[in-house]
């Protein structure tokens, strides 16, 4: 089968009034070692957003790729990054605050979401490259937070896009946002030649990362409405 050749990115802002007779439908849908990460979380809300995450990347994957998720193993490897077996390809999904996000591409790809609050600044020194640091502390009171958070977030989707979690250590590396908004990552351990990043505001409290492995082209997020989910 064509798989799709551009990048296919959702966003889909969570619906926490849903009735329990839905909620258990949907948990009903997804595959099972998630419906057990699901049911350890404590509080609604994050059952909710995980278990959007997860409905959002079934219908990513049954109406653009044609894929059938229940008929699929998807399984994780040695750093936790789940895959499909025997397809080639790549998925990743992201949730915070109210958006669940989602990006499917026939290449290595990450994406992550952050709802925008009053950053930790104190963790920067732990986190961050003298580089990035100087990036939010020269900006403006207004635009330091928005500046912290696209870091963070662009940081995490390419983590997310080489696959090897938190065993790289987010300082070993480090992403610069040009005059331009062009943005770039250096990275001593890893060629970084032919790797593309997009930032999106899904609304004005938060803010999406993309990243991509050897991709220039266009990425038109798609805004997925409950009732195309709810089903």
């Amino acid at each position: 089968m064509q798989y799709p050749i551009e990048p296919i990115v959702l966003f889909h802002k969570i619906e926490f009034t849903i009735t329990e007779i839905i909620y258990l439908s949907l948990l009903d849908k997804i595959r099972k070692a998630k419906r057990k990460k699901i049911e350890r979380f404590k509080f609604r809300e994050d059952k909710l957003r995980c278990l959007s995450g997860e409905i959002l990347l079934k219908y990513a994957l049954e109406k653009y790729f044609n894929i059938e998720y229940n008929k699929e193993i998807i399984t994780e490897d040695e750093f936790g990054k789940p895959y499909l077996r025997d397809k080639q390809i790549s998925f990743n999904i992201s949730h915070s605050g109210s958006w669940a996000v989602v990006v499917c591409y026939v290449n290595d790809a990450g994406i992550d979401v952050e709802r925008v609050v009053n950053p930790p600044y104190e963790i920067m020194p732990d986190t961050f490259t003298k580089n990035e640091i100087k990036q939010i502390e020269d900006c403006g009171l207004q635009e330091k937070a928005d500046m912290f958070y696209k870091i963070w977030t662009l940081k995490e989707s390419y983590i997310k896009m080489i696959g090897q979690g938190l065993s790289i250590p987010l300082d070993s590396f480090s992403i610069n946002i040009s005059d331009k908004n062009t943005i770039s990552v250096k990275d001593n351990n890893r060629p970084s030649a032919g790797i593309d990043f997009r930032l999106f505001n899904p609304d004005s409290h938060h803010i999406s990362a993309v990243c991509l492995r050897n991709d220039n082209k266009e990425i038109l997020p798609y805004l997925i409405p409950s009732s195309e989910l709810i089903v």
